[in-house]
């Protein structure tokens, strides 16, 4: 398969839309254990599938099928909440 450059995000969206039938889901590979630090202590954490961060500091830590359920539903979109992929 051939490795296609797009010249803008515009051009993605418009690329998507024209083959949407064709697209049977998205897959984020993303690592599913993380080192975090609580209390001083480093704690590794698996099937993490999204860390929330706080304003204040601290995060909640969510597991790989809410983190779905979550962005399928949009509602981290609704709520103005961004997402990144690390």
């Amino acid at each position: 398969m051939k490795e296609k450059k797009f010249a803008s995000f515009e051009e993605v969206i418009r690329v998507l839309q024209e083959l949407s039938d064709d697209f049977e889901s998205v897959e984020i590979p993303v690592p599913v254990s993380v080192q975090m630090q609580i209390a001083s202590c480093d704690v590794t954490a698996k099937s993490v599938g999204a860390l929330i961060r706080r304003v204040g500091g601290g995060q909640m830590v969510l597991n790989v099928e809410t983190t779905e359920r979550l962005l399928n539903d949009g509602i981290l979109n609704r709520m103005g909440i961004p997402v990144k992929l690390r």
